[in-house]
Order: C-alpha cells, then sequence, then structure tokens
C-alpha cells in the first residue's frame, strides 16, 4: 500500500517547478487539467443535505479531534495501533468486553471513539486490531486504548460508567479485584493480579471515559499511575467540547472553515457520504482526529507543528489538503525533508508552480491516512496557505490531478 505518511513526512525529493503561487501569476484556465472539475466543491454540487447518519459521521470526527493522543500522555507512546468510530452499541464490541454492549444500549449511548497507542508498533500489520499483548510483544510494551463514549444526560453518564465496569469485573469476580485511584475518587476500576493491565472507567458530564492500560509487567502502581496520567489529559478535552443534543448533531456544518471545498473530488464523494474511520476517508478534521489515522505520530505531529496545521481535508481518490497558519508556515511544510532518498524523484506537471512528485514502491505497508491505497505516484504542491497531496497509478494522470488541484485552490481563493 502507498502511504501519504511518505508524502507529508516529505522523505524524498522531486522535479520542483518553482514560482510564487498568488493569483494572477498562474492563468490556471491553461493548464492541462485533464478531466478533473477546478470549481469549488460547492459550486458543482447540489447544496449539501443533512442527515442524522452524516452527523454522526461529523460528530464523532469531532470528538476524536478531542480524544487524547497517545504522545499527548507520553512521547513514547507513538505508535497508533487501532482507531474506531462507535455509531452504535454493537460497536463496542470490537472495543470492549461483548457485556458492554448491553449498558450501552440500556443507558441510550450516542456515539463514541476509540483509539489505541503503544511504545512499538505492530510487527504484522494484518492484526490491526490486536491487543496490545498481542503478537507477542515480549512484555516491551506500554500501551494505552482510550474509549470516549457520549450519552443523553450525567446520570445516564454515571450509570453506565458504574455498569460497564461492573458487567466487566464480573467475567472472573473470582480473579478480578476493584482498584480505585487516588487522584480520581469517582472512576471504577479493576485488574487482574499478575496480568499486566487494568481497566477504568469514569463519567466526566454526559461523557464517559474508559481507560485499557497495559505496562511492560504486572505492576499495580505503575498501571496506577499510567490511568491516572491518561485521565489527566483526556477529562480537561472533554471539558471544552459540550455535548451533542440529537438536534445539534443532524445540523454540524460539514465544512465549516472552508477546507473540503478546495480539495480534488473526482466524483461526488463527499457529498454522497463522509467518512472517517475506513479506507474512504472523506472529511474534513483537526490535527487530532487526523493523528488517530497515522500509524507513527512523531513525524507527523512534526510536520503538522511545523506548519501550524489546524485543518485536514480528505476525500477518497482526490486528495489531501493542509491548511498551515500562513503561507510561510505552508511553504516550510512543503518543503520538509524532500532531500531524504528513500523515494524515487520523478517529473512534475508542466507550468504549475511549487510542486513536486515522486514515486513510492512501498507495497506492504500499515493502513496510514491515504487518499488511495492502491496509487503509487504523487505529486505534492502548495498555494497560499495550503500545502496538498494527490496520488495516481499513471504519470499522465497525476500530473493532471496536481494541475487541477492547484487550479482549484486558485479559484477558491475568494473565501
Amino acid at each position: 500500500m502507498l502511504l501519504l505518511v511518505a508524502a507529508l513526512a516529505f522523505t524524498a525529493c522531486g522535479e520542483t517547478v518553482r514560482g510564487h503561487a498568488l493569483p494572477g501569476e498562474v492563468d490556471v484556465r491553461k493548464l492541462d487539467v485533464g478531466k478533473y472539475a477546478v470549481l469549488p466543491l460547492d459550486f458543482r454540487q447540489d447544496v449539501y443535505y443533512h442527515s442524522l447518519d452524516k452527523g454522526k459521521t461529523h460528530a464523532i470526527a469531532r470528538l476524536a479531534d478531542n480524544v487524547a493522543q497517545g504522545t499527548d500522555i507520553d512521547p513514547a507512546l507513538r505508535y497508533g495501533i487501532g482507531r474506531a468510530m462507535i455509531t452504535a452499541p454493537a460497536g463496542l464490541g470490537g472495543v470492549m468486553a461483548d457485556v458492554a454492549m448491553g449498558v450501552a444500549e440500556k443507558h441510550s449511548m450516542v456515539f463514541g471513539f476509540s483509539a489505541r497507542s503503544r511504545t512499538t508498533p505492530l510487527r504484522n500489520y494484518t492484526y490491526a486490531s490486536a491487543e496490545f499483548e498481542g503478537e507477542p510483544d515480549d512484555g516491551d510494551t506500554t500501551g494505552v486504548a482510550i474509549t470516549v463514549l457520549q450519552f443523553p444526560d450525567e446520570a445516564a453518564a454515571r450509570a453506565a460508567a458504574a455498569e460497564l465496569d461492573q458487567v466487566d469485573l464480573l467475567l472472573a469476580p473470582d480473579l478480578n479485584a476493584t482498584v480505585s485511584l487516588n487522584k480520581y475518587s469517582e472512576a471504577h476500576g479493576h485488574w487482574r493480579p499478575g496480568v499486566r493491565s487494568m481497566v477504568s472507567t469514569v463519567a466526566r458530564g454526559q461523557y464517559v471515559v474508559h481507560v485499557y492500560a497495559v505496562t511492560p509487567e504486572p505492576d499495580l502502581m505503575a498501571l496506577r499511575t499510567l490511568t491516572e496520567r491518561t485521565l489527566d489529559v483526556q477529562l480537561p478535552l472533554l471539558d471544552v467540547l459540550p455535548p451533542l443534543s440529537a438536534r445539534e448533531m443532524h445540523r454540524l456544518d460539514q465544512d465549516p472553515d472552508g477546507v473540503i471545498r478546495r480539495v480534488l473530488d473526482p466524483g461526488t464523494h463527499f457529498f454522497a457520504s463522509p467518512a472517517f474511520d475506513t479506507s474512504r476517508k472523506t472529511i474534513v478534521v483537526g490535527p487530532r482526529a487526523f493523528l488517530h489515522i497515522t500509524e507513527d505520530r512523531r513525524e507527523w505531529q512534526r510536520v503538522l507543528d511545523l506548519g501550524g496545521v489546524d485543518r485536514i481535508g480528505m476525500i477518497h481518490d482526490g486528495a489531501l489538503l493542509l491548511r498551515a497558519r500562513d503561507p510561510r508556515a505552508a511553504e516550510q511544510v512543503w518543503e520538509a525533508r524532500k532531500d531524504l532518498p528513500t523515494t524515487t524523484p520523478m517529473p512534475g506537471p508542466v507550468d504549475v508552480p511549487d510542486t513536486y512528485c515522486f514515486d513510492n514502491p512501498e507495497e506492504d505497508s500499515p493502513a496510514e491516512p491515504f487518499v488511495s491505497i492502491e496509487h503509487r505516484h504523487l505529486c505534492v504542491l502548495r498555494y497560499d496557505r495550503y500545502v496538498a497531496v494527490v496520488m495516481s497509478n499513471q504519470v499522465a494522470d497525476v500530473h493532471q490531478r496536481a494541475a487541477a488541484q492547484y487550479a482549484l485552490l486558485a479559484n477558491s481563493a475568494y473565501q
């Protein structure tokens, strides 16, 4: 599979057509854009229509931007090994014990998001949902899984938090033991003595936070410390995220910052069906949500921080677009690490300023925030405060996509 981590980490150089991407300097009407549309998305499609399913997708992406990264807790927790959008109680089956589904349904869980981070990468990407101690990892891994669920009201959240812990503990009442947290007396928790993991569940307003912590040794003190450090980061993130009513979720703006309208879309993917945690990612998100769909967060975090990137738009089989702090910051992102010889440079499209292209021969890599997993030719371009990546299997086509994406950014510059 082709990784966009190679693209946005910019691990290679390519032929660069220098220029200043300012309106009027390039007549985008003369660029070879092939079959691709170069008007902003809202000029080409009917007005976006709201629905509960679409609203829930955007709500979960919004929540993901307020679910802690492993690196927020400890820089060593740099590897993301799985995440899940939870649209219904049944979605908890792959995240927590199956008995959790009944509790979530009983208390009318609205939606949730779960993400796993650990200190070592997965050794076999076929098992992307493997447990932290899976594969096995020889006891060298520290890991944290954070699951955040929204409930209709605070009473439901408090009841659900207590029951989620209780039903899990009672799966093996003779083996499990309750655990309290010094810093969070309201939290419910348990572990199995001699096992290197513990769980803790706490309500915060209408949210429930479930933490599954793993340490290299079955050390209860270390597990408590890791869990408390996780809650130290996670709970304040929820304090600044107002929960959504059904009406608010239904009416969420799909593109409040005008980012997705600037992203190359060969079809009607965005307006048809926004998607976040699938191979057909089509949505606009913030940096933390974006990092949840990366495998190695450290390099991505460096690139996002370098440019002060605040919004990321992606359309399946179209493009990935980063909005930087300003044009200078976008240039820094665009220039970053172009000189490392891990991919093969290739000529860029004619007359498209500030664009370089390269091949990435990697075919067996973990899933990343890709535009498409099949494409091996990439072009990276910048315009004003935006940096974009387009991909294709054909050189001529990737050049046309780059030209079209550049023209689209120019044509969107009035807003």
